[in-house]
């Protein structure tokens, strides 16, 4: 045998060279995801990002209102009726807004850095507890209804809702089957034994928005036919 002819590789040589080349190609295939991953997701972004950002959110939720409930003047108990389907739309259209808001900061942190953007994204524990509350607060129907006067106040206080994470909806009635009418201005909350967790605080923050209002809070729960809590501004 000449000294230029290779010897004959051993089972255990080949079993090593094997090994290797397996580890080698699962390095590669672990990396190529992390890698890429991101980036397709960052492309994608920046492509709906023009088209997103022209919807106007909160006009959208007014039309939807709008449409299911039309120019009829609605009797309390068709506005329950309206509000209840009204209020999982209007929190679906609420949850896409925040989420572009949450891509435009992310957009333009990526257009200001420079290298390879991270592979994780860190967040903050106050942003954290501030999503875990609307995700909580998602599972709470809060149905407001307002006469035609009182309709930009209850839009006001259904924004503030949806904002927080609430399913929510205002819808327009002439509060016929109320056994009382209350005078304009003045705004009527009433809530289910479910709502007990949140109900102080939609008080708190109702009375914030409109400190001067005649504000009645009715603490013992009772029976709503929709909803966890319904807030009547007349």
């Amino acid at each position: 045998m000449s000294e230029d002819q290779q010897q004959p590789e051993t089972v255990q040589e080949q079993s090593a060279r094997q090994h290797s080349a397996m580890a080698w190609a699962k390095l590669i295939l672990d990396f190529l995801p992390k890698a890429f991953y991101p980036t397709i997701i960052v492309v994608v972004l920046l492509m709906l990002y023009p088209s997103l950002a022209q919807v106007d959110w909160p006009g959208l939720i007014n039309r939807l209102q709008s449409a299911s409930v039309g120019t009829t003047q609605l009797t309390f108990n068709q506005a329950e009726d309206v509000a209840i389907t009204i209020a999982p739309l209007n929190t679906q259209v609420a949850k896409l807004e925040r989420t572009i808001a949450r891509l435009e900061d992310e957009i333009e942190t990526l257009r200001a850095s420079t290298g390879t953007p991270p592979l994780t994204t860190t967040v903050s524990p106050e942003s954290a507890e501030k999503m875990r509350r609307i995700e909580a607060n998602n599972a709470y129907t809060v149905l407001v209804f307002h006469s035609r006067e009182s309709r930009e106040r209850a839009l006001n206080i259904t924004s503030q809702l949806l904002g927080a994470g609430y399913t929510a909806s205002t819808t327009e009635t002439d509060f016929a089957e109320l056994p009382r009418k209350r005078p304009p201005g003045s705004i009527y909350m009433t809530h289910t034994e479910a709502a007990e967790a949140v109900y102080g605080w939609i008080a708190e923050m109702i009375e914030k928005l409109y400190p001067t209002a005649n504000l009645t809070v009715l603490d013992q729960p009772s029976s709503l036919r929709r909803g966890e809590v319904q807030v009547l501004v007349f």
